[in-house]
């Protein structure tokens, strides 16, 4: 790491696993370089492997996503950096532009990432995605990087004294690599938007995903006004799969069939004590918790 420029290497082989299957070698390596110029109008670049995460990783959450109980905090608006580790999942490879107008900030990014999922070339559906990065079984070397993952999308934020608005959009595409049949190619448009209020710690981030005509939706609310109190709400809403109508992106979004409401509260009124408390709400189902960490 110097001034201007940043750079990263990773190579890593698990154990049990050989060194090449077939014709491709199969250890995992990843690396990246970035250059930051802390100027306007463009800020930052990074080529390479990359995580990003946006608001509270409703939508993009490489590597991130917020915690629930003790953990839960808010996140910053963009979280952006490069990959080099022996993590397997939760990066892109491409190369991702952070920059600001004024009072505006923004980002852009394209990547074509390897992904290793199974795929039913007979009913045309993307059923499993291996995201463990184990592959020491013939079955599973058989999906090795089997299908290429395309993302595409952009953000951008103003903040106007304590408050923060953003929005982003993003488009996925999954398709099947050369060397398997062919299958129709599988696309995602994600919509979010963040809302945060820095005074009290207050962060409202929502998201929107449409997949062949099935909307999913989910809202998030954080409020952790200090280190003694912390509180979330979170509904979530996903499409009923009916019997003959199997989506042909189950890899991706489950449960089915889901309207979820959530409320979480975590209180630490005396020394060493914390007190945790959550309501989950579902259709004909209902939760209650309670604990007490001493």
């Amino acid at each position: 790491k110097g001034r201007a420029f940043e750079w990263g290497l990773a190579l890593e082989k698990d154990h049990g696993e050989a060194l090449k299957y077939e014709k491709h070698w199969i250890a995992h390596r990843c690396g990246f370089i970035q250059w930051s110029s802390g100027t306007e109008p463009v800020e930052e670049i990074t080529a390479g492997s990359f995580r990003l995460s946006w608001g509270q990783g409703l939508a993009l959450a490489d590597g991130y996503r917020g915690g629930s109980g003790p953990q839960l905090r808010t996140n910053a608006i963009v979280r952006l950096s490069g990959h080099a580790s022996s993590s397997e999942f939760g990066f892109q490879n491409g190369i991702a532009l952070r920059g600001r107008l004024s009072s505006i900030r923004y980002g852009v990014w394209y990547s074509r990432t390897p992904r290793s999922i199974k795929v039913d070339t007979v009913a045309g559906s993307w059923s499993t995605e291996y995201a463990d990065g184990l592959f020491r079984t013939e079955q599973r070397l058989h999906w090795w990087h089997s299908s290429k993952e395309q993302r595409f999308g952009a953000y951008s934020y103003v903040k106007i004294r304590q408050l923060t608005v953003g929005l982003l959009r993003e488009t996925r595409t999954w398709k099947t690599g050369s060397s398997f049949e062919r299958i129709k190619p599988l696309n995602k448009e994600v919509y979010s938007g963040v809302l945060r209020w820095q005074g009290n710690e207050i962060l409202i981030a929502s998201e929107v995903v449409r997949t062949e005509g099935r909307t999913k939706v989910e809202i998030q609310t954080v409020w952790v006004p200090d280190d003694q109190w912390k509180m979330r709400l979170r509904y979530r809403s996903v499409p009923m799969t009916y019997l003959g109508d199997r989506p042909r992106f189950y890899f991706f979004i489950r449960p089915q069939g889901e309207k979820e409401m959530i409320a979480e509260q975590w209180w630490n009124p005396l020394p060493h004590t914390r007190i945790y408390l959550f309501m989950r709400k579902r259709p004909e189902d209902r939760r209650f918790g309670f604990r007490l960490n001493y």
